[in-house]
């Protein structure tokens, strides 16, 4: 657990960095965004927080780790959307997957 937890925090940190590259690259600098930036990254954190507490402390069924992947996927995909906005090329098979993966997700949610 101690290593999702960990490739999680670098993927916020990768994707903070990012955004701030990209929007320095588009000229769309802002106080406020990069404000919201940190804001959400930290409200991620104190939900999987949260998840731990309800999982180990109050037996909630397993919902820590499902919550982790689901941000660390998050958070991949925003990165790949940045560095895209920085003008890096993305390999199609990266376009592939993430699209693949995007419409099991929308399939999955419209089935419940």
């Amino acid at each position: 657990m101690k290593q999702i937890i960990l490739a999680l925090v670098l993927l916020l940190v990768l994707d903070y960095v990012t955004g701030v590259a990209a929007a320095f690259v588009t000229k769309t600098v802002s106080s406020t965004i990069g404000a919201r930036g940190i804001i959400r990254k930290l409200a991620i954190l104190l939900l999987i927080s949260s998840t731990f507490i309800a999982e180990f402390y109050l037996n909630f069924p397993a919902i820590t780790y499902p919550a982790i992947i689901f941000y660390c996927i998050n958070e991949f995909i925003s990165i790949i959307e940045n560095c895209n906005r920085l003008g890096i090329p993305i390999p199609d098979i990266v376009k592939n997957a993430l699209k693949q993966n995007t419409k099991n997700a929308l399939k999955q949610n419209t089935k419940k």
